[in-house]
């Protein structure tokens, strides 16, 4: 029902874009890639929870909780998550409706034409593009940081970004040409995907219980060394 109102409201444009079978797949249109359904329940929960359990629970969750939020970091994380799950609902609302791939591009596709479909896709590519950048670099000084505990280090032009945000939010040049780390794990993660869905569905798996696992060991021995008076204030003043 909800599919037949959309497709009447959008008109020719859902049609245009949701062309898919009475079993739900994508027709096999002359000069358009067809995808195959590989991926189950399980696959696409885990492939969402590691997109959810980022880089910032590692990188961010200290700087967010020792210079503005304070204990309240925790508050942090609740509005954030129930920033995401309105987020998911909407996602797999729309995944219902729209039965054909393309994600984001498709629904704003079908639902406000193909230009808007258009903005909405080169800001995805722009947006990984940068997330790509900024979680490369932050596991390349972890990386570089662990290397030199064991007495050994990178070379000073491989070793960094050629340009870097100074303490000043001021960019400055670093002296490097390039950040080899980064551009490794870029590679790497690239050849995944090369390899194809269900093989990029396994890593993404494996990294997951990765995260969790680590996760469920930060709590598990930390919680022995919490103390009270670190909760108060619970909101600290901002400026102070």
């Amino acid at each position: 029902v909800t599919k037949f109102a959309f497709s009447m409201k959008f008109g020719s444009t859902y049609e245009a874009v949701v062309e898919t079978e009475k079993d739900g797949t994508e027709q096999s249109i002359p000069g358009r890639p067809t995808l195959n359904k590989v991926l189950g329940l399980f696959e696409l929960t885990m492939i969402g929870v590691s997109g959810s359990i980022g880089a910032g629970v590692f990188v961010l969750s200290g700087v967010a909780a020792s210079r503005y939020a304070g204990p309240a970091v925790t508050l942090s994380y609740f509005l954030a998550g129930l920033c995401s799950t309105l987020f998911c609902v909407s996602y797999a609302e729309m995944a219902s409706m729209i039965q054909a791939s393309g994600g984001a591009y498709s629904y704003a596709s079908a639902a406000f034409g193909r230009f808007l479909g258009w903005l909405v896709g080169w800001s995805l590519v722009a947006e990984y593009t940068f997330t790509v950048a900024a979680v490369s670099s932050c596991w390349s000084s972890a990386v570089v940081d662990l290397v030199s505990m064991t007495g050994n280090s990178f070379p000073p032009l491989v070793s960094t970004a050629p340009i870097s945000f100074s303490d000043k939010s001021e960019l400055t040049t670093t002296g490097s040409i390039f950040n080899l780390p980064a551009v490794l794990l870029i590679s790497a993660c690239a050849g995944v995907v090369i390899l194809g869905t269900r093989a990029t569905s396994c890593v993404t798996t494996t990294i997951l219980l990765i995260k969790l696992l680590t996760l469920l060991l930060f709590v598990a021995f930390g919680a022995a060394h919490t103390r009270a008076d670190n909760w108060s204030p619970f909101i600290p003043e901002i400026g102070r």
